[in-house]
């Protein structure tokens, strides 16, 4: 994978766990099929893309 491609993408996980986190401080307690299921799902999927379809990312969150 292209470094700068990677490093797009980090930063887009990034940005959307910080958005996460923040709502969680604020108060908002997850459970799936909340406002920000769609970003959690694009985070992991981003993870396995970044680190590997072999990586604890894909295994845990997908089930490989």
């Amino acid at each position: 994978m292209d470094p700068q491609v990677k490093s797009e993408l980090i930063t887009r996980i990034i940005d959307l766990e910080y958005e996460i986190t923040i709502a969680t401080i604020e108060g908002h307690r997850p459970f799936i099929g909340d406002k920000f299921q769609e970003k959690r799902n694009e985070v992991n999927t981003l993870r396995c893309i970044v680190y590997g379809y072999e990586s604890i990312f894909c295994k845990k969150n997908f089930g490989k």
